[in-house]
C-alpha cells in the first residue's frame, strides 16, 4: 500500500455550519449527515458559527466510538468563517454511518454525524 503522502487526495469542502444552530428532532441522520467519499481527502471543513481559530483536532469515529482517522490542524478566519484544512484517510472504511468529532485543542469534542459512502 502507498504510504499516505504518496497517494492523491480528493478536494472536499465540508459545512458545519449548519450544525451550529439548527437541531430538528425530525431530521434523519441520511438529511444531515455529512458525506465523506472512501478516498483520501484533504478536508476544508467550515466550521460552527462562533467556533474560534486556533488548533483543532479532528476523529472519524466508528459507531462504538473508536476513532478510524485522525488529523490536526490549524483553523483560520477566511471571508468570516473558520475554516479548517486537514487530511483524513478513509480508503480502508466500510461505507456506512460514522460520527465526525472535532474539538478545539484543550476543549471538548463536538460531533457531528457522517457517512462515508
Amino acid at each position: 500500500m502507498a504510504s499516505l503522502a504518496n497517494r492523491t487526495p480528493v478536494q472536499a469542502q465540508f459545512d458545519l455550519r449548519k450544525f451550529g444552530v439548527l437541531r430538528s428532532e425530525q431530521t434523519t441522520i441520511d438529511a444531515t449527515a455529512v458525506r465523506l467519499p472512501a478516498k483520501v481527502v484533504d478536508a476544508t471543513l467550515l466550521l460552527p458559527v462562533g467556533s474560534e481559530p486556533g488548533g483543532y483536532d479532528v476523529q472519524l469515529l466508528d459507531g462504538e466510538l473508536r476513532a478510524k482517522s485522525e488529523a490536526t490542524g490549524t483553523a483560520v478566519i477566511t471571508d468570516f468563517v473558520t475554516t479548517l484544512n486537514v487530511r483524513l484517510d478513509l480508503e480502508q472504511l466500510a461505507p456506512g454511518a460514522y460520527q465526525l468529532a472535532v474539538r478545539r485543542q484543550g476543549h471538548g469534542w463536538r460531533m457531528f454525524p457522517a457517512l462515508v459512502k
